[in-house]
């Protein structure tokens, strides 16, 4: 057993590429070592933006030995009448090294054969690896892929040198015009000379690349970062402090081989410029630690930045300070140069401009969010006034200089831009919230008017792509962002409990396009499936339901999501047996009838009067008395008592079945028991369709 230690020395990767390379190198080599026959341990994987490094515990040090069956030629071939060997059976034998007297005789479905036994000797490890290793690095997924000379091979970025040590013996192994060797180098500037990597030895190499100012472990560089963030703020000011923003710190762990956390400052007049834009231009531009004090998490004119190198820190400061208040002057210059047009203004050009290019179909989009949202509003209630404001204004941002240079802040600077044109705060809230959730975990809408304008916008954008491409939302990509979307209106009605019907919501926004009845419908399913799928998803993956009640509640009438979770709520509710039990009338019930309608038996009207079997009379009294109840608390959404009133139809059930036959070969009779069962299918039916339960019977 000995220890592998595989370097791929690159240029500078980009952060979002190591992080996925570690996970995706530590997964690819699991494979290949284990397909290959190899045993192992702890595989994992170290990295930073120069180097990737797998490191893998004790390998076996040769394949084990496998005993392989090989098929030789037909046995009449092989030997004659008399069994003995022939021409054949000599020359499969020789071939295999092995006496003819070792040969089987097997019969297979083709006739008899002849087989050999022979023991395959398995490869060396050093051996194996200079095959495995050069198709480890062609098997890393990345978004982006470039060749640098003409060896044609592809990485994302140029790769500089291989290392590659198993035990304390050099792998050669070769990647284009690379050789693996036993040496890496140290940081790009403050220590490049090569280092002689003696053995794989985890400890060892991470110890000299350290005194090479490289810290190749991101979880050492992740905590040397903390540490330092903490330690420079509580001796500059203890009232100071940076925000949790662990998306941020794992960014800035990979950007870096040896982290030398500083701190800078702008002018104080560009706090004028609202937060979110200081912050954007840190965070999202230069990946700078914005700092805060005080509770009211006041922003300060401080931040921190972690920078690749050591020494002349007054030179690196002063740097890092020059590149953002560049930036900040840009900032401060859009905010000040946009607060000249107003925001009514911007949205009136926009309306205006049809035809001009830069807008393209954003009239057309506008006027559709403000006619959808007058369907989604019936049923959140925003004053009407407020909500066409917010539809009118939502997208007027895109016309400004903020947006066009920091395109994240699209709706949150209009927000702002409102509010310097003293529009209500209603108002201004709502656009500035219009687009949330953008992503799966994201924050929702704080306003009823901008979770209306969300629901809308992102509704109207997923119709009008599938009217566009039918095959928009099919396929594993998710390129329009529309499978987002559609979580994001799900999560929206779920969260804020809005009693909203998005099959209506669904039809109403294709009516906003001119096409076909056929058309319509056609996407009007698709669009009504594509929902129903993500819901599925939802509840399963976030709220824990089981599949199959989830599958039961959404094949029911009505497309309610509120009320889809409030049903899945209370079918958890019962025991066990109640809910097996009813699970299985309600089946035997769907099956009596559906078999009855197959056979052309028309039952349309129950008379209770018509009943003879004391059993049946009973289920009918049960019935009939309970029936009114369900409807009116399905009506009140109390769906766990209406559930608990149905389940007391279990004994009358067992009952009927045990005693009465159903298809009598009395016509009227069957017929009116068949219109009776017609009446219990159809009130189980307001809450599930049970036939989607899988019980123990039918598992």
């Amino acid at each position: 057993m000995k220890n592998l230690l595989f370097e791929i020395g690159v240029e500078e990767l980009p952060a979002s590429y190591v992080s996925s390379a570690r996970d995706d190198i530590v997964r690819i080599a699991s494979e290949m070592l284990g397909e290959a026959g190899l045993k192992f341990s702890e595989p994992h994987c170290l990295g930073t933006p120069r180097r990737l490094v797998l490191f893998i515990k004790d390998i076996s040090e040769k394949q084990d030995d496998k005993e392989i069956t090989v098929q030789g030629p037909p046995y009449d071939k092989a030997f004659d009448n008399d069994n003995k060997p022939m021409p054949a059976a000599i020359g499969f034998a020789k071939k295999l090294g092995l006496q003819v007297g070792e040969l089987e005789i097997v019969e297979t479905k083709s006739g008899k054969y002849i087989f050999a036994k022979k023991i395959e000797k398995g490869k060396p490890t050093n051996e194996l690896l200079k095959e495995l290793l050069p198709n480890l690095i062609k098997s890393i997924p990345f978004p982006k892929t470039m060749r640098w000379d003409n060896s044609g091979v592809k990485f994302a970025r140029p790769i500089r040198w291989l290392g590659c040590l198993y035990g304390d013996e050099v792998i050669p192994v070769k990647f284009g015009k690379l050789e693996a060797g036993n040496i890496t180098y140290g940081h790009r500037f403050l220590a490049p000379d090569v280092i002689k990597i003696k053995s794989a030895d985890i400890d060892e190499y991470k110890k000299s690349l350290n005194h090479a100012f490289v810290i190749v472990d991101q979880d050492e560089r992740k905590k040397k970062i903390e540490e330092d963030l903490n330690k420079i703020l509580k001796k500059y000011n203890p009232a100071f402090f940076v925000p949790p923003d662990e998306e941020l710190l794992e960014i800035v762990t990979d950007l870096v081989e040896y982290p030398n956390v500083l701190k800078g400052t702008f002018p104080e007049e560009f706090l004028k410029v609202p937060d979110i834009v200081l912050e954007a231009a840190m965070k999202s531009h230069q990946k700078y630690f914005p700092v805060i004090k005080g509770k009211q998490l006041e922003l300060t004119n401080k931040f921190v930045f972690v920078s690749n190198m050591k020494g002349n820190e007054e030179q690196i400061i002063e740097g890092n300070e020059r590149v953002l208040n560049a930036r900040l002057a840009d900032a401060k210059f859009f905010w000040d140069e946009d607060k000249k047009t107003s925001l009514e203004e911007r949205a009136k050009q926009i309306m205006e401009a049809r035809n001009a290019h830069q807008f393209g179909t954003l009239p057309k989009r506008i006027r559709a969010i403000e006619r959808l949202a007058k369907v989604v509003n019936k049923n959140v209630r925003v004053d009407s006034k407020t909500l066409k404001k917010v539809c009118e204004l939502c997208k007027a941002d895109l016309g400004t200089h903020m947006v066009e240079d920091f395109p994240e802040l699209q709706g949150e600077i209009g927000g702002e831009y409102a509010r310097e044109g003293n529009v209500s705060e209603e108002v201004s809230s709502g656009i500035a919230c219009h687009y949330y959730p953008r992503f799966a975990e994201d924050k929702l809408p704080n306003t009823k008017a901008g979770s209306v304008v969300s629901i809308s916008d992102k509704m109207n954008a997923i119709v009008s792509h599938i009217i566009e491409n039918e095959n928009a939302i099919t396929g594993s990509g998710d390129k329009f962002a529309l499978r987002r979307q559609a979580i994001g209106i799900l999560r929206i009605i779920l969260e804020r409990e809005y009693d909203i019907d998005l099959e209506n919501i669904i039809g109403e926004c294709i009516k906003l396009y001119k096409i076909s009845e056929d058309k319509h419908e056609k996407v009007f399913r698709l669009v009504v499936d594509f929902f129903k799928q993500r819901l599925k998803n939802h509840l399963i993956s976030w709220h824990f339901y089981r599949y199959d009640f989830v599958d039961a509640v959404l094949n029911t009438h009505g497309f309610k999501p509120v009320e889809k979770d409030k049903i899945l709520y209370a079918l958890s509710k019962p025991s066990k047996n109640d809910f097996e039990s009813i699970t299985t009338s309600f089946k035997r019930i769907s099956n009596i009838l559906k078999q009855a309608r197959e056979r052309g038996i028309e039952f349309i009207y129950f008379n209770k009067r018509k009943l003879v079997e004391p059993e049946e009379k009973t289920l009918a009294e049960k019935f009939l008395d309970i029936s009114k109840n369900v409807n009116k608390l399905i009506k009140k959404k109390e769906y766990t008592n209406a559930f608990s009133q149905i389940i007391s139809l279990r004994k009358p059930l067992d009952d009927f079945f045990d005693k009465v036959m159903v298809m009598d070969e009395n016509h009227a009779l069957r017929n009116n028991r068949l219109a009776f069962l017609q009446e219990i299918e159809s009130m189980f039916s307001q809450l599930a369709n049970f036939s989607y339960v899988v019980t123990e019977k039918n598992k």
